[in-house]
């Protein structure tokens, strides 16, 4: 089935413009780039595939995740959503992919496979829909570089079967890739997955439970809807109360931004931040680190050229990335 589908899904039709890497981090891209600039791979280890399918597949998982999956057609194959609990709270972030018109696979986060298998099958009901884990698929990150376009465009003529799209959650991501377990590392230019996480966390972009707390990030905080993965206008989906209201209110006070730790200070995921060493309330805090980068939650209006600080004395440089849209809404 991949075979008949893998043209569609391979799309190609523009180049996609030079790393947006917010200009106070570009000093730290060295270890992604260093003297060879050409475009490299990771294999996401931390990251599995499930595949929905039957009749009922799309009417099911519409109820469920945040976006709209009617959205997805022959050319647009690929979109990022969320799915939220009762209560408004992410559970599970995902990337899903239309191979068939009734046949959708999820991108998940391999530590939470069982619970998320759990989740649908309580939900599924006796809808027509069939769950498999699809071990038999490896998921790839291509990140910017030189060459990447003809890279990716290469590993599609020899690799049968590969499924690769532009990453929907923002194009300065690069290009996500399933691949069939073989692998393609003898093929490309392969880095650790560390660099992967170097290199989203530099762009702001959050993925799996390290980032997104399961039960309690809030999806617009964990920038949904600056990274695709929501529709306003589609019909009811589990937590979609709170997202909306916050949404039409215009209240974001906070949001997942980059990090990056100054001197040779060092921080804890779950640490405060200050405006100052003397203030008492916290400007945000510590989500995620991986060596001297990371993602913090912090309150827009600290978002400036001037360091925030930890109460330990570590000095951090939080900033709005260059990639995301207008905050302002129409």
């Amino acid at each position: 089935m991949l075979k008949q589908i893998s043209s569609k899904l391979h799309q190609f039709t523009t180049k996609i413009p030079p790393l947006l890497t917010n200009r106070l981090f570009s000093s730290s891209t060295t270890r992604f780039h260093g003297n060879n600039k050409a475009a490299a791979f990771s294999h996401l280890d931390h990251r599995a595939v499930i595949q929905l399918s039957g009749a009922e597949t799309v009417d099911f998982l519409q109820g469920l995740i945040t976006n709209d999956l009617y959205d997805l057609t022959d050319d647009v194959t690929s979109m990022y959503a969320m799915m939220l609990n009762t209560q408004g709270r992410v559970e599970y972030d995902l990337i899903i992919s239309r191979i068939a018109d009734d046949a959708l696979l999820l991108d998940c986060n391999r530590g939470t496979l069982e619970q998320l298998t759990k989740t649908i099958k309580r939900y599924k009901l006796r809808k027509k829909v069939k769950i498999e884990l699809r071990d038999d698929l490896e998921v790839w990150q291509g990140m910017q570089g030189d060459g990447l376009q003809e890279a990716v465009d290469n590993l599609a003529t020899s690799h049968e079967g590969l499924i690769s799209f532009k990453d929907p959650r923002t194009e300065v991501m690069g290009y996500r890739l399933l691949s069939c377990s073989d692998g393609i590392g003898k093929s490309v230019n392969k880095t650790p997955t560390d660099v992967y996480h170097e290199f989203r966390y530099r762009l702001g972009v959050p993925e799996g439970t390290a980032d997104l707390i399961p039960g309690k990030s809030l999806p617009l905080e964990s920038n949904l809807d600056l990274m695709n993965g929501v529709s306003f206008s589609k019909g009811c989906y589990i937590g979609q109360e709170l997202t909306a209201r916050t949404y039409h209110t215009g209240v974001v006070r906070k949001r997942l931004v980059p990090l990056q730790v100054l001197e040779d200070g060092s921080v804890v995921a779950g640490e405060r931040i200050y405006p100052t060493s003397s203030a008492k309330k916290s400007a945000g805090k510590v989500m995620s680190i991986c060596g001297n980068v990371g993602l913090g939650l912090v309150r827009l209006n600290h978002l400036s050229e001037e360091p925030l600080i930890t109460k330990t004395g570590t000095k951090l440089r939080c900033s709005k990335p260059d990639w995301w849209p207008s905050l302002e809404k129409d």
